[in-house]
């Protein structure tokens, strides 16, 4: 049994990381069309980047949510905790080593996303295994957050606070 789940464990993270690597140059290809930007890094900032582990979550977790909703209550819970604290440890990663080192590495970037969705898998398959957070308020309050989360992408891809989180470090420009 615990076999499986590894399987499965192993399989989103990868599908994750491949879906991550591509969504980084979608928006390049489709010839910076504008709605391609709303779920793919339209440049190289930090937020931007979180699209790369948010989108493929969002596609896996509503996925999940309808192969699985009828065996597990709390799949909506353990998705926005994994987009949580996914998107922390990225950010966190990338912002303590940049600032201990002065200046950030292609390859330690890669890293903070390949951890950062290990950590999220981690969090989905732990929650839902904890049988927690399966009461309707959960639920509900759980896809509320999820929208906003997804509603925040998009209007911050057009409209970025002027702040370094969203502050292209090659061409210092900000969203699309």
């Amino acid at each position: 049994m615990i076999k499986k789940y590894i399987w499965h464990f192993l399989l989103l993270c990868a599908g994750t990381i491949l879906a991550g690597t591509l969504l980084h140059f979608v928006y390049e290809w489709s010839g910076n069309m504008a709605w391609v930007g709303t779920f793919s890094a339209v440049n190289e900032s930090t937020f931007e980047h979180l699209k790369l582990l948010i989108t493929p979550l969002l596609l896996f977790g509503i996925i999940g949510f309808i192969r699985h909703r009828s065996h597990f209550q709390n799949i909506f819970p353990a998705l926005l905790f994994a987009i949580l604290t996914g998107t922390l440890t990225i950010t966190a990663f990338f912002y303590t080593y940049t600032g201990i080192i002065g200046t950030n590495f292609m390859v330690l970037d890669i890293f903070s996303f390949i951890l950062g969705t290990f950590v999220s898998y981690f969090v989905i398959f732990r929650t839902i295994a904890s049988d927690r957070f399966t009461s309707t308020a959960w639920n509900v309050f759980s896809v509320i957050a999820i929208l906003v989360i997804a509603a925040s992408m998009v209007f911050f891809t057009f409209y970025p606070p002027q702040i370094a989180l969203f502050k292209d470090p090659l061409t210092k420009t900000f969203g699309i």
